[in-house]
């Protein structure tokens, strides 16, 4: 099981997107927690993550034939976070993600993982170089080619589940 904790305030060196400098300020919005299950034999154990310390990237995507930019981090890294190893057997689990409104994603668990088939699957914090406001922060963007396919506004609960035989 992997724990990390990060104390206090810190400057992200990551990304220099839109003209703004690399090194910012993270926001209130990387304090938000997302609830996410680890693994255990029952799977109903949970911890709350935060948005801190994740290594942030810079995606050119087109949304419904508009060309964003968005700013954000992979689902792998921050599953991985919370103790998900799942380089073996991944294709025994599926990843339920949820957000605000009810609005549920669902995929197995293989597709979040970097270079399946030219799709990105990440939590977005930015959005053409406009912060997301709280409630909507963070938002999952699925992208296969470059276009989106899915998103999920606000994500607050992560669980991944061993598929039904």
């Amino acid at each position: 099981m992997r724990w990390f904790q990060l104390v206090g305030s810190f400057v992200l060196c990551a990304v220099a997107a839109c003209g703004q400098p690399a090194c910012k300020q993270l926001s209130a919005r990387t304090e938000k927690k997302i609830r996410v299950n680890y693994p255990s034999r029952t799977g109903e154990r949970f911890v709350n993550l935060t948005l801190y310390g994740f290594q942030q990237y810079t995606y050119d995507v087109d949304d419904h034939g508009a060309a964003i930019q968005v700013v954000g981090f992979s689902l792998e890294r921050f599953l991985w976070a919370a103790g998900w190893d799942y380089t073996h057997n991944a294709e025994r689990y599926t990843v339920q993600v949820d957000g605000i409104g009810g609005k549920r994603a669902t995929f197995p668990m293989p597709e979040i993982q970097p270079g399946f088939l030219d799709k990105i699957v990440v939590l977005v914090m930015d959005r053409n170089c406009q912060a997301l406001s709280y409630a909507e922060t963070p938002t999952l963007v699925v992208a296969v080619d470059g276009v989106v396919t899915k998103t999920v506004r606000g994500v607050w609960r992560i669980n991944v589940v061993e598929k039904a035989d």
